[in-house]
């Protein structure tokens, strides 16, 4: 592993975008440089408009951006702080001191948590583990949290994907004689030089591996320990054969976190995609299968939209433990056990979401919020569950296309929520305008959390929406990546497409305009309540079947359609008794 260039942002900028009567966002490509790009990567056309519409214009953009490779990971020491905390870590591995591993709760907190105990047992030291209760405790580290770990004997606290700004937490570890290493990504409001901080997006000390999630960062610093260890830049083979083997905890917590997956997140998901399929341990199998997935094909979107949301629902509910200890399972009865829980957890998850977005839509929709432009919308309610309120937050956003926060107000009148918003809308001057009212305010950009008392929740809301009076609507254009034919959508471009994952943040499942098509054959509803709709397109010389989620609605237009029309789709395969074949997954029609 060594140090890489940093590949340019896999996302198509906005002033290549033409706005499509139809409403799509469509990118515009320069066809001379896409044939260049075809003709020195050996690729289709279709591939290489693909390529450029995403800002990759030349070779050397757009090879390693094909090519993931763990070479393009930059070593641990741009990362301030490190070297010292890995040489505090290395020590008391050495001494035998008893280290506590203080987590999070979500995906990101669970998987670096493991991955650290994985790494400090397999040294031999002696770890425990502290994951605070999300609905008790709420984020971060606590004061209560601190004496009980030192009361039990711990002499260093390593913290994972928080810590940074639990000043008083953080002071208190100090005078009890605890020495406390904090690894985190979210944003540091100030900076203690009294503190062992290790974060790549420090505001006195930024660096390139500022996007690496939580798991990430303290991926970093087992790679460091590794080296303190041997005493040398490179660690030892069996401790790189664990690092490797590990990259399936990081590629968990990075996708699950929804950051960018581009230069070391895309290396590390993409390796760590492949680790999951070799070994993904006795725990991570068991929630594959009660996921219903195969682990030789789990590819990003199975993270993010299978595994992560049975891990984060154990947090959800108040039992993240659950989930942690289904990452560090090796008993196949235990995990068994322990997925099955987790899955009816988000199961109980999905129906209080449910509940929850229909109570807030219905708040929504009495016209007791000013819906103008993209005034933020602060949602809060006795008996929600705060646990759910970040999902429900981004439910609505979806909808409605402006920052939200949904609040949930307990018992005591304590009001603990979550804020999300839209990527052309950011949080931070929203956390600003809400601080000296709220207990505790803060997050990334895009995601945040709060606490606040209920009798200053309409302070609370005034100061926030005033703070976004001048936000202007949410983009809801459907964003198009590229213009195709239907004879393009060949065997060989569906491979080709493949080469851009893993697809997430920042790279997203590519979504294609096919016109001009007609309809082949006749439409079929399908689904157990026929709310799906099967259907094939054709050009002047192929056909693709297609399928679209929900588009029941669809079909009589369909059949009615008396000349060629369009469709917006992303590329799918369809794997049925070993024959595979090539679809559409419909995302937009246009008639």
């Amino acid at each position: 592993m060594n140090a890489g260039a940093r590949a340019p942002r896999a996302e198509t900028p906005i002033e290549s975008l033409s706005r499509d009567a139809r409403g799509w966002s469509v990118a515009e490509v320069d066809e001379a440089g896409a044939q260049r790009l075809a003709d020195a990567l050996g690729c289709t056309r279709a591939l290489s408009r693909l390529l450029v519409a995403r800002g990759y214009t030349d070779l050397s953009e757009a090879e390693p951006f094909l090519r993931p490779s763990l070479r393009a990971l930059h070593p641990p020491q741009e990362i301030p702080d490190i070297d010292t905390a890995a040489n505090t870590l290395a020590t008391a591995v050495r001494s035998r001191e008893k280290i506590c591993i203080y987590g999070d709760y979500d995906v990101d907190g669970l998987s670096a948590t493991a991955l650290l105990v994985r790494v400090l047992q397999s040294l031999g030291a002696e770890v425990e583990t502290y994951v605070p209760n999300r609905l008790t405790e709420g984020y971060g580290v606590n004061v209560a949290a601190v004496e009980r770990i030192a009361a039990d004997g711990v002499r260093l606290i390593v913290t994972v994907d928080g810590g940074s700004n639990d000043h008083v937490a953080l002071g208190r570890a100090r005078e009890l004689g605890v020495q406390v290493i904090v690894t985190d990504h979210h944003p540091v409001y100030r900076v203690d030089p009294e503190l062992l901080l290790v974060h790549p997006g420090r505001p006195d000390h930024p660096t390139r591996s500022q996007s690496l999630a939580g798991v990430g960062v303290a991926y970093k610093l087992v790679w460091a320990l590794g080296q303190a260890l041997s005493g040398d830049s490179r660690v030892g083979e069996g401790y790189r054969e664990l690092m490797v083997s590990l990259l399936s905890l990081v590629a968990l917590g990075t996708v699950a976190d929804v950051v960018p997956l581009l230069d070391e997140n895309r290396a590390l998901v993409h390796y760590g995609l492949r680790e999951l399929a070799i070994d993904p341990g006795v725990g991570v199998r068991e929630l594959m299968r009660v996921c219903q997935l195969d682990p030789d094909a789990v590819n990003a979107e199975d993270v993010a939209f299978r595994l992560a949301p049975h891990l984060n629902a154990a947090g959800r509910m108040g039992a993240a433990e659950e989930a942690l200890e289904l990452l560090l399972c090796d008993d196949q009865e235990r995990a068994r056990e322990l997925a099955q829980r987790l899955a009816t957890a988000n199961r109980r998850r999905k129906e209080i979401e449910k509940s929850m977005v229909e109570a807030c839509e219905e708040q929504i929709e009495s016209g007791a919020f000013d819906l103008t432009g993209g005034r933020p919308l602060v949602l809060a309610d006795r008996g929600w569950h705060s646990g759910v309120a970040g999902i429900v937050a981004s439910r609505l956003v979806d909808r409605y296309r402006r920052p939200t926060f949904v609040i949930a107000i307990d018992d005591e009148g304590l009001g603990r929520g979550s804020a999300r918003t839209v990527e052309n809308l950011p949080l931070d001057n929203l956390y600003d305008a809400g601080r000296e009212i709220a207990r505790s305010i803060g997050g990334h950009a895009m995601a945040g959390g709060v606490s606040v008392e209920e009798a200053d929740i309409e302070r609370f809301r005034s100061a926030v929406v005033e703070a976004g009076a001048d936000f202007p609507e949410g983009d809801r254009a459907l964003r198009v990546d590229a213009r195709l034919t239907v004879e393009e959508l060949t065997p060989r471009f569906y491979d080709e497409v493949d080469r851009l994952a893993p697809f997430g943040q920042k790279n997203p499942v590519p979504r294609f305009l096919i016109e001009p098509v007609t309809l082949a054959g006749q439409p079929r509803l399908v689904g157990k309540d026929e709310s799906h709709l099967v259907f094939s397109v054709k050009g002047s010389r192929r056909a693709r079947r297609a399928i679209c989620f929900g588009g029941a609605s669809w079909a009589p237009r369909l059949v009615q359609a008396k000349r060629p029309f369009a469709v917006v789709a992303e590329l799918s395969r369809n794997v049925f008794n070993g024959e595979t074949r090539h679809e559409l997954r419909i995302v937009d029609i246009g008639l």
